[in-house]
Order: structure tokens, then C-alpha cells, then sequence
């Protein structure tokens, strides 16, 4: 994980190989079971080196990684957590037909160092089986693209996503070295057209993060805060989709 670069030519071969012009959101993202990799909670997460200072109940529950290399000496992680419940269901579709290279073309004119991009599809903890699914930094074209079309698209059901658990996996469960060894912030982007739900209650942080229990319930204003101790967080609203 991690190493690797971002090639527009092979994007646009993987583009052609597997139709992302042609084919519909539902025939691109077709796998209906949750991958091992879009697990939180599976042996694909990592041991903690830096990022400790964290609830109890978390502890069995490692990280995801974003680590410097002789290939990447100076990293800069990007988080990028699309919401794919309803009207928003199109919107990996579009990001992985259409974005992806602008988005990557628009890192290299600004001089971004190293990016290493993770990609998150956010849901719904109340009405959702997969509410939080979590790729792996990486710098490869390939494996970027990949996480994008492992993920899961389902529903929601309510007023309001679950946009806040994916500030919970970036505070609590990612390491960088960006932050923890060069002290330098890296950017979270949370893409959807609902208002955060307020909160995650202790039951569904066991179901869904495997947390131990009993498990604390965790606020939206807790989740952001944490989140913010690595990254410069924002949110993109969607007008146009619900």
C-alpha cells in the first residue's frame, strides 16, 4: 500500500477496459457483498504506532495508514468520503468516470507532494448494513480505482447521513506521517447532499467498527474535533442530488 503513482494513461486504459463510459452506476459497482478491504474492522488495518490517544473500547480496532517512503519521501494524505445512499448513489460513478483524472491532474498543477488518496463510501448507521467502507491510502492508479469500485451502494432512509463516522475512522483509526512525524496537516473532503446525523450510538459503533463493548456513543462536534487533529476537514454540499 502506498506505493506506486498516478498515471492518466493508465487510468484511461482501465477507463476502456472496463467500460466506465458505457456502463451504468449499478453495472460499475455490481459487487453486492462488502470486500475485506472496505472493512474497518478486519485484519487490514494496521497496528497502532502514534495515534493512542483514544477511547477503551477502540483499542482492537487498528489503523489505516498513511507512511513516507524512499519512493514517497514526503506524503500528503487525502481523504475523500463519498456519500452513496439515494440520489447520491451516482456520485462514485461520476468520480471514478470522470473526476478521478481531474482531481489527480489538479494535485499535480498545485505541486501537491506525494498524494496518497483513501476513499470512504458513507451510508446511513441507521438503516444501512454498510454505513462506513474504507479503501487504503495509496498512490497507484490502479489500486485507487479498485477501492473506488469495491464499495457497496445502498440506501439511507432518514434526514441525514452518517458523514460523521467517516471523521471517527479519520481521528481515530488513520495514522500519518504527515501529521505524527512532520507535523503538517492533511485534507479530508466529505462529499453528500444530507445534513450529518448528530451522533452514533455504542450498539452500532460494536456492530459496524467492532468496537468492544460497552462502547460510548460519539457526537458529530466529537468526531470533527478528533478528525481535525490530522487533517484540514471540509465539506462539499450537494445541491442537485436530493
Amino acid at each position: 500500500m502506498g506505493s506506486g503513482s498516478y498515471s492518466r494513461a493508465v487510468y484511461a486504459c482501465l477507463s476502456k477496459e472496463r467500460g466506465y463510459d458505457t456502463s451504468t452506476a449499478d453495472e460499475v459497482f455490481a459487487n453486492k457483498r462488502l470486500s475485506a478491504l472496505a472493512d474497518i474492522k478486519t485484519s487490514n488495518v494496521h497496528a497502532r504506532t502514534y495515534n493512542t490517544n483514544i477511547k477503551k473500547e477502540m483499542i482492537n480496532v487498528g489503523v489505516r495508514e498513511s507512511r513516507d517512503s524512499q519512493e514517497h519521501p514526503e506524503t500528503t494524505p487525502i481523504i475523500i468520503a463519498l456519500d452513496v445512499t439515494g440520489s447520491m448513489r451516482r456520485t462514485p460513478h461520476e468520480m471514478i468516470r470522470n473526476n478521478f483524472p481531474k482531481l489527480m491532474d489538479a494535485l499535480m498543477q498545485l505541486g501537491i507532494k506525494d498524494p496518497q488518496l483513501l476513499f470512504m463510501a458513507v451510508g446511513d448507521h441507521e438503516y444501512d448494513r454498510y454505513p462506513i467502507q474504507v479503501g487504503q491510502f495509496e498512490s497507484d492508479t490502479e489500486k485507487i480505482v479498485n477501492s473506488l469500485q469495491e464499495f457497496v451502494l445502498e440506501g439511507g432512509g432518514n434526514y441525514g447521513e452518517s458523514y460523521l463516522m467517516a471523521h471517527i475512522v479519520a481521528g481515530y483509526h488513520t495514522e500519518t506521517d504527515s501529521w505524527f512525524k512532520r507535523h503538517k496537516k492533511g485534507y479530508m473532503f466529505t462529499i453528500g447532499d444530507e445534513p450529518t446525523l448528530l451522533s452514533i450510538d455504542g450498539a452500532s459503533l460494536e456492530d459496524f467498527m467492532g468496537y468492544q463493548k460497552p462502547a460510548n456513543p460519539i457526537t458529530a462536534k466529537e468526531a470533527i474535533e478528533k478528525a481535525q487533529e490530522q487533517y484540514n476537514v471540509f465539506h462539499i454540499h450537494i445541491t442537485n442530488g436530493g
